[in-house]
């Protein structure tokens, strides 16, 4: 078992990644994985589109869907939030991943509605603690069966840009 940090969340195109773009240091790169994106959001994917990619890890049986590899800014966060307030975030994403240089960080399921962010504790303390304060809410630990520590990183040359 990992220990793993958990914060709640609503909506996370509309709160927890403008936050995380704040709180979080380092190059973070974010997997969107969707079937049907909307022609909105796919501009956005590719406007901001990242030059890594980390092995598929499907959150959807079915449909197929695809994933699309972004670089977390403040900017795309934004422009992320703007969509969100006139889309229903459901039809710009389902699931999100993030993504340090080898590792995934972060991992929220049905990122559209209410859900939980669940955070590896490799996250330095005070960047989890503003995250969790700019969401307002408590941080939670508890331990997970999710491998935090698996490297996931691949070669662009290995894989297609949407998985």
């Amino acid at each position: 078992m990992k220990a793993t940090s958990l914060i709640p969340v609503n909506n996370v195109a509309k709160g927890f990644l403008k936050e995380a773009a704040e709180c979080l240091t380092g190059e973070i790169t974010l997997c969107f994985e969707h079937a049907f994106p909307l022609p909105d959001a796919l501009v956005l994917f590719r406007k901001h589109q990242s030059h890594r990619i980390y092995e598929p890890k499907r959150d959807t049986i079915s449909p197929h869907t695809e994933l699309f590899y972004c670089s977390l800014t403040p900017d795309f966060a934004q422009e992320l939030s703007r969509l969100a307030e006139i889309h229903d975030a459901s039809e710009l994403f389902w699931h999100v991943k993030g993504y340090d240089d080898q590792r995934m960080i972060f991992w929220v399921h049905d990122a559209y509605g209410a859900a939980t962010a669940w955070l590896s504790v490799s996250i330095p303390a005070d960047q989890l603690e503003c995250l969790a304060a700019g969401c307002g809410e408590e941080l939670v630990t508890e331990d997970t069966s999710i491998d935090w520590d698996h490297p996931c990183r691949i070669d662009k040359s290995e894989q297609d840009f949407n998985g």
